[in-house]
């Protein structure tokens, strides 16, 4: 498994710091739900009003915080 000898720093492996950061900067972006980074099954997760939610991607994580993205204005893709 992924980074299991590696030292913990605050709790948490420092080969997942940029999991971990990606998953805060997404939750200061999103209040009404928690989100975090699980180690053990190296997926995000989502806790909202409807419930828990595993994200394996960071693709996924995305849709299961905004599922319907607004296109903006000038922009193609």
């Amino acid at each position: 498994m992924r980074a299991v000898k590696l030292p913990m720093l605050g709790g948490q492996r420092c080969e997942f710091a940029k999991e971990h950061r990606i998953a805060a900067e997404i939750q200061a972006d999103n209040p009404q739900l928690v989100l975090w980074f699980g180690e053990a099954t190296q997926s995000y997760w989502v806790a909202s009003a409807e419930g828990l939610r595993e994200a394996q991607t960071l693709g996924r994580l995305l849709l299961l915080v905004d599922p319907a993205p607004a296109i903006r204005a000038g922009t193609s893709r």
